[in-house]
């Protein structure tokens, strides 16, 4: 009997950093309700470092989030903000980041997509971690546009790499 506990527990307390050493709970990003002067305005519908945008250069139309992009072990940096990357020297700073040079072209496909419409494009890294989460956004009253990340219920337990998830969105249009 002491024979078999001795190897079951080393090898249960050296697994254990192994499985919980991907991310945490909050992915990086508060996932609390905004301040009173925050207003959510859309939802993710698929699967980017942030910084504050330019006020009242956007068009008309409300923020929306487009499309969610990962890719695992892509690297890069989570923040509270999308930034602007309607422009060439935008884009090219905000994947800049990226250590998966296919990941980086595929950022960079899909605000091309956004920026071709009549919108303003952002983009922003959302989480990096084991799970990738849905992605909203909220608007301050000084129209900064904030990255919402929502807990993944029951996040998978086995990571081996952490997951870069990528939001893009547009203003206006």
């Amino acid at each position: 009997m002491r024979r078999r506990l001795g190897p079951a527990l080393l090898l249960g307390v050296l697994l254990c950093p192994v499985l919980t050493s991907c991310g945490s709970d909050d992915a990086g990003t508060d996932t609390t309700d905004p301040a009173p002067s925050e207003q959510t305005t859309s939802t993710a519908t698929s699967e980017p470092t942030g910084g504050p945008t330019r006020p009242g250069s956007e068009p008309s139309g409300g923020p929306e989030v487009v499309e969610v992009l990962h890719a695992t072990a892509a690297g890069g940096a989570s923040t509270e903000q999308f930034v602007r990357v309607d422009d060439e020297p935008e884009l090219a700073d905000f994947v800049a980041q990226f250590s998966d040079d296919a990941f980086a072209e595929e950022v960079r496909v899909s605000v091309a997509g956004v920026a071709a419409g009549p919108g303003t494009a952002y983009a922003a890294v959302a989480a990096i971690g084991c799970d990738v989460p849905p992605v909203d956004v909220a608007t301050t009253a000084e129209d900064v546009y904030l990255v919402v990340v929502a807990k993944v219920p029951g996040p998978d337990v086995e990571c081996f790499a952490p997951v870069t998830t990528v939001a893009v969105m547009t203003v206006g249009g």
